[in-house]
């Protein structure tokens, strides 16, 4: 009987060592399984570092190549600044003998000529100022109704410009403006 007891209780423990054993082969399998994915993942892990440098030093690339480009341009905007200053300076000399002359009277079929008189008149009646030498006096804009046009007047003497400004505090209360010709830039900003 002691035999028997001894064969069960053996039987007993050789089926709950198959049974750890077929546990421990199942645990071991997941564990070669979690090995393999740790190893794809790895690998997947390596390739996208690798992927993230490559793409790292495009985009350096990139921020380098736009940084010059900027440089550059940047380096054209300040010269095109230049380059607009001084035309606007040149085209402001070139019409420091010039006035712009609002308010007089403006005939239908009036000529250069017709103009240059009529501001040699003005300069005379009303701010009492004779010998201004008048280069050229021409109207500008489109005609409209009921207004006369602005008179540009280039003057051949600076001198008579300044004598004229002087004058101008006889034109107050009248409908009658002069103003110095600058370019558009010029008045803009100021």
């Amino acid at each position: 009987m002691f035999q028997k007891q001894e064969k069960a209780v053996l039987d007993i423990i050789g089926a709950n060592i198959k049974i750890i054993n077929d546990r421990f082969e199942k645990v071991e399998k997941n564990v070669d399984g979690n090995a393999n994915c740790i190893k794809k993942l790895t690998k997947e892990l390596e390739d996208i570092k690798v992927s993230l440098n490559f793409n790292e030093g495009l985009i350096d690339e990139k921020i380098v190549t736009n940084n010059k480009y900027l440089d550059k341009k940047m380096e054209h905007t300040k010269i095109d600044n230049v380059l607009k200053e001084k035309q606007r300076n040149l085209e402001d000399r070139s019409r420091r003998n010039n006035l712009r002359i609002e308010g007089i009277y403006e005939n239908d079929k009036e000529s250069w000529g017709d103009t240059e008189k009529k501001v040699q008149t003005f300069f005379t009646e009303k701010l009492g100022l004779k010998d201004v030498e008048i280069e050229r006096a021409h109207r500008t804009g489109r005609k409209n109704d009921g207004r006369p046009r602005t008179i540009i007047l280039n003057l051949q003497k600076y001198k008579d410009k300044i004598r004229i400004l002087k004058e101008l505090y006889r034109l107050k209360g009248t409908n009658t403006f002069v103003n110095e010709d600058f370019s558009r830039e010029t008045v803009a900003a100021n």
